[in-house]
């Protein structure tokens, strides 16, 4: 059964090693995106293009940043971070999206 986040903001500690783990994996897929972004096929075209990417990237540092924040938080053992974990989730998968218009625009060009 999938834990609802929004119905708490406290974690268990098996629920703070399960989000652990999806946030390691989650930095993973942030470093895949980045490499992507910067992979000469993605090499930007135009000048919209090249504010596109420009604002990927720093959508890009400022996840990567906040992951980085909130497993450590895990790691030292703060149960209150259900909210924040729910929202980073959901600002990876609008970043994922983002990438993909933008190497679908890319290649267009």
């Amino acid at each position: 059964m999938k834990k609802d986040l929004a119905d708490t903001n406290i974690l268990t500690a098996e629920d703070q090693n399960n989000f652990l783990l999806r946030l390691e994996r989650t930095d993973r897929e942030l470093e895949q995106l980045r490499s992507k972004l910067n992979s000469y096929i993605c090499e930007p075209k135009t000048y919209g293009l090249f504010e596109q990417m420009e604002e990927l990237q720093l959508r890009l540092a400022e996840l990567k940043m906040k992951n980085t924040e909130i497993m450590s938080s895990l790691r030292m053992g703060r149960a209150q971070l259900g909210n924040r974990i729910q929202q980073q989730l959901q600002d990876l998968k609008i970043l994922e999206r983002g990438v993909a218009e933008y190497i679908a625009g890319a290649s267009n060009c």
